[in-house]
């Protein structure tokens, strides 16, 4: 059989299923007409609706001002409020639409395969990172359809309707080749241009989001392909979400067999679907119907059959199972190129140990296949990857083979190995102008944060008063993708305290210290735990920066986190478990009545101001007034974090603030675990960043801080500097360098930046944290800029500053 031949069964068979999913959604479609012929221009569920005007507020995708203006006149309920925001939206578009659509179509190709001396076009595949091209399983059924394929950027008409020069590429499916039938997509790597340059680099990539909120029912979309194999067509605006089923989205828009692997953007040019399919109509027996009636025959032609709807994949259950795949590192490398908001950019290597590779049974091509639990081998993959199971019954990715990891850091600078030399900058999520030379279009992400195959986080060697880690086993420290970040390499388990971790003995060389101190809501968490996290978001920084990395034994973690919750217990000020809660939780996590109550207030209605919303009422005598919950709610609509987390934040920082019992308490605590001599670098976030300038007031003088970090920090908000032991917005005298990390969907961080405020303020680096964390501390050291800062102090060489 032909491979066009192929292709094109392989597209009926998925049209077979894509018909009976319509007809088993059935039931969910009439429900959608039924509310649309109710008036309900968006019929889906509030909190889909929630989430997508937070997504629209938060990405500039509508003006505030907009927004304010269409739900100023009358009073609304929240699912009113939301429709009548996405109508705003959806009628009205920035002049920024047509060339973002127009930036975003240069990432779209035609797919065509060399056959018998032809070139057939096949099908439509876009960018989602420097190097991969993204289109349909069925489109590249295997590795062998996509060696003979050729993909052509720029085969479409000019603004004067001519053809454009094409620019034609192959592909390199022999390097790495992703591909699921069930889920009818592909994902492999163009073979870069003759000067080594990748293709998103000349055309520019789509940033893919595993995040909710990108598409509701109702909403329309636009699919950007090339029809029949002709030169590049828009679908555009009318058309519109009918289902959402769990792997798939069903929409209203003309398409022809050529559009495969097309992406659905909405109208924000953000890749909700990848296209795979129309969906005829069929009989009662699952038969496909022609236009006129009758059965349709696979010599009729794709023309004759009754299409009435269309389906694509979802993109964040594409990105979900990428993330299960288990992958070695150079494999793995290729998908954490996807972008921060594909979720894939800090996927955790497990490494198996050495043990299981000694023991590991030889397959028969002399490659070891790892031992499964029940003691027989376990089974090679598809490409040659032995799969070991673990103990918990997840795949563990195979060992790739061994490289040096880089010494631990011990006070004296220490060169990074290769790999971590040609360690790339972070992300940066902005759209950047090509390099000179090709298009005036600015590709859509900058593809110059490429993470280098087989960067590893560095294991302390044994011999400096640390403890020695098992030579059988360890792992990449980076933030895992399940969870919150990890470390491991530990085979004991760590000893479960409540009190602060001193650093290891000797750790820098002795005379340099490194500490984290936390922010709030650590009352329950193991110490050892939280630092591992600290850890493994700053190595994950510090590999990207080129860096040496630490062990997390080599810093000091003061934990104060009980000890704050105890101080407030007088207060009333918290409730800790907001689940539990009776009538608001948000006004339940608010401190109660008194000056505490008044300054929380006065920190929510100020920071709301700064985040522009419109002035309002005075606070009430009861309750929370309106200024506050309208300030929470403004709050948590334009930046990252919801309305209870923002409340419990401003809550501790207010009792902290205002209670000097309380900052005694924290204070003290700090100052017992902290080191009485030498060279520090503090690194601060949240609560943390205020109790760090107070703990600069009462240091001991032998301590000098070479390094002063804050993250997450809500230092910029007049309530907060005025109320600090220094009176501040002055500099500490006694910091040699300040660095400010902030990321602007980050609530807390509203005053940012500080040198707007603070005299002889300090260096700011902003960041863009992934959609959901971006309060997070791991979030924020990932970064290699704030990193280096890290890196560079503990690398260079300690030394006393004279005295007398």
């Amino acid at each position: 059989m032909d491979i066009a031949t192929e292709v094109r069964e392989n597209r009926v068979g998925h049209s077979r299923a894509a018909a009976k999913r319509y007809r088993w959604s059935d039931s969910d479609r009439e429900a959608t007409s039924h509310r649309q012929r109710q008036g309900e221009a968006f019929p889906d569920t509030p909190e889909m609706l929630a989430a997508r005007t937070a997504r629209l507020v938060q990405r500039n995708g509508l003006p505030v001002e907009a927004a304010l203006e269409a739900t100023r006149t009358e009073a609304l309920d929240r699912p009113k409020m939301y429709e009548r925001i996405l109508g705003v939206a959806k009628d009205l578009q920035a002049w920024s639409f047509l060339p973002r659509g127009a930036r975003a179509a240069r990432t779209v190709a035609r797919i065509a395969v060399r056959e018998n001396g032809r070139e057939i076009p096949i099908g439509t595949g876009f960018l989602v990172s420097p190097r991969l091209l993204l289109t349909n399983h069925h489109v590249f059924p295997d590795a062998g359809v996509a060696r003979s394929a050729v993909v052509e950027f720029d085969a479409q008409v000019s603004v004067d309707n001519t053809p454009e020069v094409s620019q034609r590429f192959l592909l390199a499916p022999d390097a790495f080749l992703v591909a699921d039938e069930a889920l009818d997509f592909a994902l492999v790597p163009v073979v870069p241009d003759a000067t080594g340059r990748p293709v998103g680099e000349m055309f520019g990539w789509n940033r893919l989001s595993v995040q909710t909120g990108k598409l509701v029912i109702g909403e329309p979309v636009n699919i950007i392909g090339h029809p029949s194999g002709r030169l590049k067509e828009i679908s555009i605006r009318e058309n519109r979400l009918e289902a959402r089923l769990d792997d798939f989205l069903q929409y209203q828009t003309d398409t022809e067999p050529g559009s495969s692997g097309s992406p659905v953007f909405n109208d924000q040019w953000e890749v909700t679907a990848l296209h795979h399919s129309g969906v005829p109509r069929t009989d009662g027996r699952g038969r496909i119907l022609r236009r006129d009636g009758q059965l349709w025959r696979e010599g009729d032609g794709d023309d004759a059959v009754d299409w009435i709807s269309n389906e694509g994949v979802r993109v964040s259950v594409i990105l979900k199972h990428l993330a299960a795949l288990p992958l070695d590192d150079e494999r793995l490398t290729y998908l954490t190129e996807m972008g921060p908001e594909s979720g894939l950019q800090n996927l955790t290597t497990v490494r198996t140990t050495a043990t299981a590779t000694a023991t590991a049974s030889p397959s028969t091509d002399g490659r070891s296949a790892s031992p499964s639990t029940d003691g027989r081998s376990a089974p090679l993959s598809a490409d040659g990857l032995s799969a070991a199971p673990s103990a918990d019954g997840e795949t563990i990715p195979p060992a790739s083979d061994a490289q040096a990891v880089l010494p631990a850091m011990n006070g004296q600078t220490v060169p990074p190995s290769e790999d971590a030399r040609s360690a790339a900058p972070p992300q940066d999520t902005r759209p950047v102008s090509p390099p000179q030379g090709t298009r005036s279009e600015p590709p859509l992400m900058d593809p110059r944060s490429v993470p280098p195959p087989g960067t590893r986080a560095s294991v302390a060697p044994p011999g400096d008063g640390r403890s020695e880690p098992p030579p059988e086993a360890w792992r990449s420290v980076v933030p895992s993708q399940g969870g919150p970040p990890v470390e491991a390499g530990v085979r004991a388990a760590p000893l479960r305290t409540r009190t602060g971790l001193p650093a290891a003995p000797g750790a820098f060389g002795g005379a340099k210290h490194l500490v984290f101190l936390h922010g709030r809501n650590h009352e329950d968490c193991v110490p050892e735990e939280v630092r591992r996290n600290w850890a493994a978001g700053l190595n994950c920084g510090l590999t990207r920066a080129g860096l040496p990395t630490i062990v997390p034994a080599d810093a000091c973690f003061p934990f104060y986190g009980r000890r704050l919750v105890d101080a407030m217990r007088p207060l009333e000020a918290l409730q800790r478990s907001p689940r539990v809660a009776v009538g608001d939780p948000v006004e339940a996590a608010a401190p109660a009545a008194g000056s505490t109550r008044r300054l929380y207030e006065q920190l929510i209605v100020e920071a709301a101001a700064r985040a522009g919303l419109p002035p309002a009422r005075a606070p009430g005598m009861e309750g929370l007034s309106d200024a506050v919950h309208d300030g929470l709610s403004w709050l948590a609509d334009t930046t990252d974090l919801d309305r209870l987390a923002i409340a419990a934040v401003f809550g501790d920082v207010a009792a902290y603030l205002d209670d000097q019992r309380v900052r005694d308490a924290v204070l003290d605590c700090v100052l017992q675990e902290l080191p009485r001599s030498g060279r520090m670098v503090l690194v601060s976030h949240s609560l943390g960043t205020v109790v760090a300038m107070d703990l600069l007031t009462r240091l001991d003088p032998a301590v000098e801080v070479e390094l002063l970090v804050t993250a997450g920090s809500p230092l910029g908000l007049d309530s907060v500097y005025e109320r600090l032991i220094s009176g501040g917005p002055y500099r500490p005298d006694r910091v040699a360098r300040w660095l400010n990390a902030w990321c602007p969907t980050d609530s807390v961080t509203i005053g940012c930046p500080l040198s707007d405020r603070w005299q002889d303020g300090p260096d700011e680096v902003p960041v863009v944290n992934a959609t959901g964390r971006a309060h997070d501390i791991d979030e924020y050291l990932a970064h290699a800029e704030v990193a280096q800062e890290i890196g560079i102090s503990l690398c260079a060489p300690a030394w006393t500053a004279p005295h007398g």
